[in-house]
């Protein structure tokens, strides 16, 4: 039985795809360390309110009405920086700083212009 067909409670992302910063930045989170972006994680499957790979995320401890079966859809997979230890899921608003942007270009763009039907599609 997977994920989808038990009964939870899916917090969905609300972030515009187009503001995702680019794979490859280096962001500041409220721990005060620097991590860096290896992927989105819209294509994941939603990491449940008290898991630890989301300890860094403003939603680290967040019951939907107190349901126990709360799970959220998170915006990037990041690992601490510079040695890639760690992987965390975080929100795009768990970013207390952007302190090097990654590279950007019409192939990014296309990508998250199609990004939801790519991962519909299970292409991603």
């Amino acid at each position: 039985m997977g994920l989808f067909s038990r009964n939870i409670e899916i917090v969905r992302s609300n972030l515009d795809i187009s503001t995702l910063l680019p794979i490859g930045s280096i962001v500041e989170l409220n721990d005060g360390k620097k991590y860096i972006i290896n992927s989105y994680a819209r294509n994941s499957e939603p990491i449940k309110y008290d898991s630890e790979d989301i300890i860094n995320s403003e939603v680290y401890n967040e019951r939907i009405d107190n349901n126990p079966k709360t799970y959220y859809e998170m915006d990037y997979v990041v690992t601490e920086y510079p040695m890639g230890n760690n992987k965390q899921y975080i929100l795009h608003s768990d970013i207390y700083g952007v302190l090097f942007q990654g590279y950007s270009d019409n192939q990014r763009y296309s990508f998250l212009n199609n990004i939801d039907s790519i991962i519909e599609g299970g292409i991603y």
